[in-house]
């Protein structure tokens, strides 16, 4: 890994360990009834929109310059940043949902308390899933584009 791509790992893990951190907190407490499911949810939503410009613009950058530059930035980087960011994303997804096996809490209730976290991380995830998901897509495309034929 070159100098940039190592700045730019621990930058990202920076940015995406604090803000883990920071939403896991209003979620265990959601989930240990220390707090209403409206008040977690509410500061779910706060901390996702004060996360979201900076770790966004972050993995957006870093997906970016995977696309742009090939040879700059390591496939195990990408990949890492990747497993990471999914990995958190469905384990407060599936977590919430298994919830309901281990608290007096409905599975309607844990499904809706599911998907309204879902809907406030989305962003989080999303350069991870442009860039592994649409990336052969556009790959086809540069490809169908080069090889027609020209006057």
């Amino acid at each position: 890994m070159n100098s940039k791509s190592v700045n730019s790992f621990w930058l990202a893990t920076i940015w995406v360990g604090a803000f883990v951190i920071t939403v896991s907190i209003p979620i265990v407490t959601m989930m240990q009834h220390y707090v209403e499911s409206a008040t977690g949810l509410k500061s779910i939503e706060q901390i996702s929109s004060l996360y979201a410009p900076y770790v966004g613009t972050v993995l957006t950058y870093v997906f970016a310059q995977k696309l742009i530059n090939e040879s700059k930035v390591t496939p195990t980087f990408t990949l890492v940043m990747a497993i990471i960011l999914s990995l958190v994303w469905n384990s407060v997804v599936v977590s919430t949902v298994l919830h309901v096996l281990w608290a007096p809490i409905s599975l309607q209730e844990a499904t809706d308390q599911a998907v309204a976290i879902a809907s406030k991380l989305s962003w989080f995830v999303a350069p991870v899933m442009g860039y592994y998901f649409a990336k052969p897509a556009i790959v086809k495309l540069e490809h169908s584009i080069d090889s027609v034929d020209r006057p």
